[in-house]
């Protein structure tokens, strides 16, 4: 049974990113990374750019990551699978996480009482669920 309505109706259009469509996200995405690129290209910068939060790098992440179609991609993947989402995640709804864990059969699934960003502001609660994840799967020759 498939349930992407279940997915969309728990966010608010809002929610999903920018416009809310894959291909002009792509494009917005595609001329930020070139307008960043271009910027730190031409710019004498002597290296003052590269901390600055909203780069190239930010924007690449951007790019390759928006709203991927992942259903294909999930559907074919067989092996083990650790999904940590954050039932605070104004970006993402928990229920894509859900929808993700069911695609995959042999996934694991962490919620956490967090934001969309607990990777980079708390960085040891990701760390601790994935050495656990690597350690169970650890000297398995196929995953």
């Amino acid at each position: 049974m498939s349930t992407p309505h279940l997915v969309r109706a728990s966010c608010p259009r809002s929610c999903w990113e920018l416009t809310g469509s894959y291909t002009a996200n792509h494009i917005l995405h595609g001329t930020l990374l070139g307008a960043l690129w271009c910027l730190r290209a031409s710019l004498p910068h002597f290296g003052g750019l590269d901390d600055f939060p909203f780069n190239v790098e930010f924007a690449r992440n951007f790019y390759d990551s928006d709203q991927r179609p992942l259903r294909p991609t999930l559907t074919r993947y067989h092996g083990p699978m650790l999904i940590v989402h954050g039932t605070e995640d104004g970006h993402v709804p928990v229920a894509a996480a859900w929808e993700h864990h069911r695609l995959v059969p042999r996934s694991g699934m962490q919620i956490l009482n967090d934001n969309h960003f607990i990777i980079f502001q708390r960085p040891w609660l990701i760390r601790e669920r994935l050495e656990g994840f690597l350690n169970r799967y650890a000297g398995h020759p196929t995953l």
